[in-house]
């Protein structure tokens, strides 16, 4: 059931707060659970709560949820969730209201078909946490599909927050990540992922985002996971908020249970991104034939690399990512570190399991190892 894959997805992430979309309750199609309670019951989570967007089933008799609404119904409900294992001092709701025109929607499958859809009411459940995150607030949400509309949605979610010292918004929000960005910045928020999530195989696209505002800044790094349970990847980004963080503080918004690359800061990368190596282990790795990639431009790459390096400038990976080695490890290298993070991301989206070199090339180069220079 698909109950199971989201709460063993829930318990194997481990994260702190969970941000859930496209979440069903008493829905026949899903067993009649409130998916929400089930994912706060798996991994003990005290606080948690269920935010329908309609009431009714979705795609055949349903009615747009309302204030009026009991949060602690069975009724029938297709909407948002959120799941924290730190206190929640209060909940707020923010509705979307629908499109008022029908938009084209690929069919899947369809050979470029396109069928027209009616939108639906959308909305966005807030938790002020309490605890060592007092007065923080985190939204979950999912955005309407229809262009323009959801662009207008994500500014009156963030105009909403805009009082808020510390603040997070993750989702599905159906915007590509140049138009969150604009937006997120006229208003005064950062994005805190860039990753492709969409579709899960082989993602191209952005339309799965976490964005911060006031203190929230990325701790030690981000994932995009594959999980069996949708057509979009999940992110998790481990944070820290007014400096404040536990032995491991996450964010994770896991859209559709039916379910970038980052850019850290020169902080975060020193020796604490979760997917990196130092140059010993990269020695030893290579001399049991691991590949190790350089992503740097050919000039840097001529001037000076470790020996046995290929080269895969890091603006050339998109289109050659099938030269990447899809089973064992890889590594990665630049100069000092930054691209190579920038690489590991990507490739992990694509299901390679790389690594970066902290330091990079200069760190091989100061530790005295040779090197080779020239045309490979």
């Amino acid at each position: 059931m698909v109950v199971d894959r989201l709460t063993k997805a829930a318990v194997e992430l481990g994260a702190d707060v969970l941000c859930l979309q496209e979440i069903d309750r008493g829905q026949t199609r899903s067993g009649g659970v409130d998916q929400t309670a089930a994912v706060a019951e798996a991994i003990g989570a005290k606080w948690w709560r269920f935010e329908p967007a309609i009431v009714g089933e979705p795609g055949a008799k349903w009615r747009a949820a309302c204030p009026d609404d009991d949060p602690a119904s069975n009724e029938a409900g297709y909407g948002v969730g959120l799941v924290s294992m730190h206190p929640v001092d209060s909940w707020s709701v923010v509705r979307l209201a629908a499109a008022p025109v029908r938009a084209p929607v690929a069919v899947p499958g369809g050979r470029g078909r396109f069928i027209m859809l009616r939108d639906e009411p959308r909305v966005a459940l807030v938790a002020r946490l309490g605890g060592p995150f007092a007065s923080t607030e985190v939204a979950s949400t999912h955005l309407s599909f229809v262009p323009g509309w959801n662009g207008r949605q994500l500014w009156l979610l963030l105009a909403t927050l805009a009082d808020s010292a510390n603040a997070v918004v993750a989702g599905d929000l159906n915007l590509p990540g140049a138009a969150v960005r604009a937006i997120a910045g006229a208003a005064g928020w950062r994005s805190l992922v860039r990753a492709s999530t969409y579709p899960t195989d082989r993602p191209r696209l952005q339309i799965d985002h976490v964005l911060g505002r006031g203190q929230v800044r990325v701790r030690r790094g981000f994932a995009s996971p594959k999980l069996d349970l949708s057509d979009h990847r999940a992110l998790v980004v481990d944070v820290e908020i007014d400096g404040k963080h536990g032995d491991d503080e996450r964010l994770l918004s896991v859209p559709e249970p039916t379910a970038s690359p980052l850019a850290p800061t020169a902080e975060s990368r020193r020796h604490v991104h979760p997917f990196e190596i130092d140059i010993d282990r990269l020695e030893s790795d290579m001399a049991t034939g691991v590949p190790l990639v350089d992503v740097r431009n050919p000039d840097e790459f001529e001037a000076e690399r470790v020996p046995g390096a290929g080269l895969i400038p890091l603006g050339e990976l998109g289109a050659r990512v099938d030269e990447v080695p899809s089973t064992g490890l890889v590594h990665v290298i630049c100069h000092s570190g930054g691209r190579s993070l920038r690489a590991v991301e990507f490739l992990r989206t694509q299901g390679i399991d790389a690594w970066s070199v902290a330091g990079g090339t200069k760190s091989w180069v100061e530790s005295g190892r040779s090197v080779d220079s020239g045309p490979a």
